[in-house]
């Protein structure tokens, strides 16, 4: 992918001490890897991830509605079935997964 894309940036809330750091790090680690793996129309996508000066990121593309319920606010007369589908297709192939991947923002 060329050019300029507006992300997001998921930053994990503690802070980066020496003593938490080395946790914090595996924490991150397996969670990239597994996010990493995953290859649907209907779950965003990991471009990679950010050293901070006190914590770690991990890049995905912006989301410009936000969540769902902002996306109904922002559009009320959508299809929600459709979109319904789509939730229900990305939890589907979450679940194919061995390890089982667990997951929270959906």
């Amino acid at each position: 992918m060329e050019g300029l894309w507006p992300v997001a940036i998921k930053v994990l809330r503690q802070v980066m001490v020496q003593n938490v750091r080395e946790k914090l790090i595996k924490r991150l680690q397996s969670e990239v890897i597994a996010w990493h793996r995953l290859c649907h129309r209907n779950v965003s996508r990991l471009f990679g991830m950010v050293h901070l000066s006190q914590s770690i990121g991990m890049v995905s593309p912006w989301c410009e509605h936000g969540t769902l319920c902002n996306y109904l606010e922002h559009f009320p007369g959508v299809n929600r079935l459709r979109l319904f589908a789509q939730v229900a297709s990305a939890i589907a192939y979450l679940h194919t997964f061995r390890p089982t991947i667990v997951y929270g923002d959906l």
